[in-house]
């Protein structure tokens, strides 16, 4: 199956061939860089999928570096990501849709690389618009 993996420390955005082996983690962990990981839903061109993460991300020595992909989750996310689809009937984990695949690589879907200034902004940024409404 195919798989979005974003890597900010190399700013780089490469679509994967992702064999992982049956109820192995293993791969995921690899490309991510960590030993427990987390997940987000988000749901672009009416597919959904998951986006994988380092769950201990901000919380690991060292300089932080940050993935944000605005038109699928509103925040910011530490270190490496891996973006793939889902079976909504049996939540496995599918290919990435063609049409996020495409967009990420042609730069319709945008990826930055903000630094650690940029995430606190957005973060006051998403507090001062819930304290509004």
């Amino acid at each position: 199956m195919k798989a979005a993996l974003i890597n900010p420390t190399e700013k780089s955005v490469k679509i994967i061939d992702y064999k992982p082996k049956k109820q192995d983690i293993t791969l995921l962990q690899s490309l991510i860089g960590c030993d427990a990981f987390g997940g987000v839903g988000y749901t672009y061109d009416d597919q959904g999928g998951t986006i994988f993460f380092d769950d201990n991300g901000l919380y690991t020595a060292g300089v932080k570096f940050f993935s944000y992909v605005p038109d699928l989750y509103p925040m910011p996310i530490v270190g490496n990501l891996v973006i793939l689809g889902v079976d909504v009937a049996s939540g496995d984990s599918i290919s990435i849709p063609k049409a996020l695949s495409d967009d990420l690589l042609s730069g319709r879907c945008v990826v930055k690389f903000p630094s650690q200034f940029e995430v606190i902004e957005r973060e006051r940024q998403m507090i001062r618009m819930a304290e509004t409404q």
